[in-house]
């Protein structure tokens, strides 16, 4: 059968139509490819942009922060002989670290002609681009600015710090002995708590004062104490009157004469002699623990009369029951001439456990370096630190240190040091430091012979309360608590903000977190526990950005 006219023709069309509709669809995916390929271009490059301009951001980030350095560096610069330029370059070139992207270029600062106390700071870095140099963009700038505002706040600080022998043994000792024996500290972990002290006050001393030798708004004291304090040569010319002795005799508490191992009256020892037999400055208190002197101001400040601290031998005294060396000092007597033999020794107690033992003996056994009086010096700050140590053993008295450190700051006797009470622009700090409680030791029989001198006396003569250990010790919190409150109230009253510091085992002392507070201004004091050496140096610093009364403000 012959196919319709035309058929044949159609059939031969219909493969071309097949190749023309694959020519098109190969053409549609070709398109689809090339719109792909030249939208993911600007996809790509906005990627790379978001990535240098985070970079961008950090370098931002890293100069302003070292523009906050420098400019607190500048702000507390008080030596007129030092170039506020050079010193802003060596802390902001010093504080934005090399290793960090990004490469600073200049830093210049301002103040406002109204206002010198504001400081106004700029800086600029460059930063080589990952992405946009590929579009022909070079090294990008970045800026960064910061306002530093200097706030004319003065300080008077007393540091009221434990110089007790607990003091030596370092982390984890766990429960000692007084002192502690070398068993028992070596069972803890170095550093020592005493060392760890030294180096963080040391910290915030250098945070307070800066790169000045002195500094006019600063002005600080250091009492270290165990439970008397060292107070003879801070007292100075006024020794004789707070501290008297009479046609050269000096009396105990219950008015008998105290003599040396030769039979002579004692004399002040400003040599502070390890091996001789005068008196180094520590005193014991004129009245009880609870007495008003000791837990408030009396009017017109305090005038004593304060007892010499000078520890005859006893069976506490060089620790004969316990293996130590004995009475400090024996006389014989042959012809009747008497020969006296000295076994004086204090062991430095400085963080070598092999040092503690029961071998102290001497008549100033407990005494901790000399109090420093208010100063505006830093090197004088510097040097009483330096001389802090652990000192064994007449047990912990916090309240002792703790009026001296008032007494430190007050503008009244015996120092009279202190700028009158809520002085404008004037703010008074103490911070206390201990890592314990208080500790004391009661002979039942109440025989002094067999107690360690005190700050208050021999525990038989009942001046911290009682007679009783335990009961002096609720005593001796209570009183402190009453100091401390006495210590902070309010204007017209002497408004001290008063920082606490619980080291190891103190930081669950009750009686010093309840001791913190008192508000001046934007100042408020606080408790710190710092179970450890290492949070110790945590809260001396934050104590110490928390005093420094220059602020960051923008």
């Amino acid at each position: 059968m012959t196919p319709p006219k035309g058929t044949t023709a159609m059939a031969h069309r219909l493969p071309s139509m097949h190749r023309l509709t694959s020519l098109i669809r190969l053409g549609r995916r070709g398109s689809i490819a090339i719109w792909l390929a030249v939208s993911f271009i600007p996809l790509v490059i906005a990627v790379g942009i978001a990535v240098d301009v985070t970079r961008a951001y950090i370098v931002k980030v890293h100069l302003e922060a070292a523009l906050d350095d420098a400019g607190l560096a500048v702000a507390a610069t008080t030596n007129s002989s030092v170039n506020l330029q050079t010193r802003l370059n060596q802390y902001f070139y010093g504080n934005f670290v090399s290793t960090q992207i990004g490469v600073p270029t200049s830093v210049t600062m301002s103040s406002p002609s109204n206002d010198s106390n504001i400081i106004n700071l700029y800086a600029t870095a460059t930063l080589q681009p990952l992405f946009m140099q590929i579009m022909g963009n070079g090294q990008l700038t970045v800026a960064g600015y910061s306002q530093v505002t200097k706030e004319p706040t003065g300080l008077e600080v007393a540091l009221v710090l434990d110089n007790t022998d607990s003091m030596e043994c370092g982390d984890g000792a766990g429960t000692w002995t007084s002192p502690p024996t070398q068993a028992q500290c070596s069972q803890g972990v170095p550093p020592s708590h005493i060392d760890a002290l030294i180096s963080d006050v040391n910290i915030m001393v250098n945070q307070l004062f800066g790169a000045n030798s002195s500094n006019s708004m600063l002005k600080m004291s250091i009492v270290p104490y165990v439970t008397s304090v060292n107070v003879a040569g801070a007292l100075g010319s006024g020794l004789g009157t707070y501290v008297p002795s009479p046609g050269g005799v000096y009396k105990d508490i219950h008015g008998n004469a105290i003599h040396d191992p030769y039979g002579n009256n004692i004399t002040y020892d400003a040599t502070q002699s390890a091996t001789g037999t005068g008196w180094w400055g520590c005193v014991i208190e004129p009245g009880t623990a609870s007495s008003t002197q000791e837990t408030s101001e009396p009017s017109g400040g305090w005038t004593g009369p304060w007892t010499a601290y000078y520890w005859q031998p006893n069976s506490f005294n060089g620790y004969s029951s316990n293996g130590g060396q004995g009475p400090w000092y024996t006389s014989t007597t042959s012809h009747g001439v008497t020969t006296v033999t000295l076994h004086i020794k204090y062991d430095p107690v400085d963080g070598d456990y092999a040092d503690s033992d029961y071998l102290s003996g001497g008549p100033n056994l407990g005494c901790p370096s000399p109090m420093t009086r208010l100063t505006t010096s830093f090197s004088t700050i510097q040097s009483a630190v330096s001389q802090l140590g652990a000192r064994e053993n007449s047990g912990t008295i916090i309240l002792s240190g703790m009026i001296w450190g008032w007494r430190s700051i007050s503008p009244n006797p015996p120092f009279s040091d202190g700028l009158p009470y809520n002085t404008q622009g004037w703010t008074k700090v103490v911070i206390l430091e201990t890592d314990g409680i208080d500790d004391n030791y009661c002979d039942a029989s109440h025989n002094t012979a067999n107690e360690p001198l005190t700050g208050f006396s021999y525990c038989a003569d009942g001046r911290m309360g009682s007679t009783n250990s335990s009961t002096n010790l609720t005593d001796l919190d209570a009183d402190l608590q009453t100091l401390c409150t006495n210590m902070k109230a309010a204007s017209p009253g002497p408004n001290i903000v008063i920082f606490t510091i619980g080291l190891g085992e103190g930081a669950n002392n009750t009686a010093m977190q309840n001791c913190a507070g008192g508000t001046s201004g934007k100042l408020t004091g606080t408790f710190y526990a710092a179970p450890t050496a290492a949070s110790l140096q945590a809260a001396f610093a934050s104590i110490a950005s928390q005093l420094n009364a220059i602020r960051v403000s923008q």
